[in-house]
């Protein structure tokens, strides 16, 4: 019985590299001026934008996003006050992206109003990105 622990703890110990896991790279954020970014494979990029549902508008990637990022969250709303959204009322819309390959691409993001068609966004963000 002894021995069969013995070899169950000396498996148990290969595994183990006796290394840390390695940090992840920090994350970059950007707020509304937008503008070059930097970013490393592997690095994620957040976009914290402010936004108010309660109008109709709502912030958008617009399509297509550069292949050198892969899209984590495609938009998450966040009331103000920590509860639902009331009239009036504004918040944050975040939206994160990670570097999946060595390039560059520029993300854009509209603030606008879906059911209107014709009518030019009333913001829009232009990141231009460069990964290292």
């Amino acid at each position: 019985m002894r021995a069969a622990w013995v070899v169950v703890l000396g498996a148990l110990g290969c595994v183990s590299t006796g290394q840390p896991p390695p940090a992840p790279l920090p994350r970059i954020t950007v707020s509304e001026s937008g503008g070059p970014v930097d970013l490393t494979v592997g690095q994620e990029l957040a976009v914290q934008l402010e936004s108010n549902v309660t109008t109709g508008y709502t912030w958008e990637l617009v399509p297509p996003v550069p292949d050198v990022l892969t899209v984590t969250d495609p938009g998450t709303y966040h009331p103000s006050s920590g509860s639902e959204p009331r009239a009036g009322s504004g918040g944050t819309t975040s939206f994160l992206v990670r570097a999946a390959r060595t390039g560059k691409g520029t993300v854009e993001l509209v603030y606008h109003r879906s059911c209107e068609t014709d009518v030019p966004p009333a913001r829009t963000v232009r990141i231009k990105v460069t990964v290292r």
